[in-house]
């Protein structure tokens, strides 16, 4: 049997981390399921088009990027990040959740990966999902027990601060991908990491770098407790306000946005703590970024 991909694997890894958080089961890789979806990529890229497949019974995310080298766990936290606009509460189908419910759809067993360059299309089997206003409607369970089952299948996220790392990885990715630098790896020693120094700072109730730290960081706080991943990124990045690309270097002011796009950057670890109203966050960068001398080939301009 044809040994999977690093793509494939790195797709894989990334369902089932996500799943976990919802208390969904792992997927396996299913070869048939992932020709099915090469080849349709391959169609989507000689069309240059993004359309569903019709005449099958599978599920089917689809995703496309303008880079050659997609990391595998980038088209899963796209597909994931429409968490934000569901409502757990109805447990309805929606064109705006569509990618999100599928993959951490519970009663979905197996996956299939497939890829044509920048376009990449996955399929999964054992499920359902219905839409028939665009024509990519699968015809069972009938809808009324569809509306009845997702209310079972698609559980809130069982350990919050899991979602709070994936939200973070997510949005520094879409912005490093903005300025054409690599995604970062969540690294769950890294997270430990930061998760000691952010609940010294909730405990002492202060606001200071780690001493003696060999990796980057970038800190948060906020009085209040609803603080999302994608909050805490993009106070950060809005720092490039302030950043000269003409003269490129390092300042206080824009410290925090040139370390969550330095280039060289790979692995990431974040973590988040409370007390009371208030709020800390730490990420951790390993290798550490805002190096002297080297920012011209680390803080690239943004490209869109």
């Amino acid at each position: 049997m044809e040994s999977p991909t690093q793509f494939e694997e790195e797709c894989l890894a990334e369902h089932n981390r996500i799943r976990a958080i919802h208390g969904a089961p792992p997927l396996v890789l299913d070869r048939n399921l992932s020709d099915f979806a090469e080849e349709w990529a391959k169609v989507l890229l000689q069309k240059n088009t993004m359309e569903h497949r019709e005449g099958h019974n599978y599920g089917e995310n689809i995703y496309m990027a303008s880079g050659k080298d997609v990391d595998g766990t980038i088209p899963v936290q796209a597909w994931y990040k429409e968490i934000k606009d569901y409502n757990f509460k109805k447990a309805l189908f929606s064109p705006n959740t569509g990618h999100f419910t599928q993959l951490v759809w519970k009663n979905t067993t197996k996956l299939g990966v497939g890829r044509a360059r920048s376009c990449l299309s996955s399929k999964c089997s054992d499920q359902e999902n219905f839409e028939s206003a665009r024509a990519i409607a699968f015809s069972e369970p009938p809808m009324l027990q569809l509306s009845q089952a997702k209310a079972i299948a698609i559980s809130e996220p069982q350990i919050p601060e899991l979602f709070f790392e994936n939200e973070c990885l997510a949005e520094h990715n879409r912005l490093r991908a903005r300025h054409g630098c690599p995604p970062l790896q969540l690294n769950y020693g890294l997270c430990r990491f930061a998760g000691e120094w952010a609940q010294y700072l909730a405990d002492h109730n202060e606001f200071r770098h780690r001493p003696n730290n060999q990796f980057g960081e970038n800190l948060y706080w906020a009085s209040g407790s609803n603080v999302t991943g994608e909050d805490v990124v993009d106070n950060w990045y809005n720092e490039i306000k302030f950043y000269d690309f003409d003269h490129p270097g390092f300042s206080e002011k824009t410290g925090h946005f040139t370390q969550v796009v330095w280039k060289s950057s790979r692995r990431l670890g974040v973590a988040i703590a409370r007390r009371g109203s208030s709020t800390w966050v730490v990420a951790n960068y390993d290798p550490p970024g805002n190096y002297s001398g080297q920012f011209k080939d680390n803080v690239p301009r943004p490209r869109f």
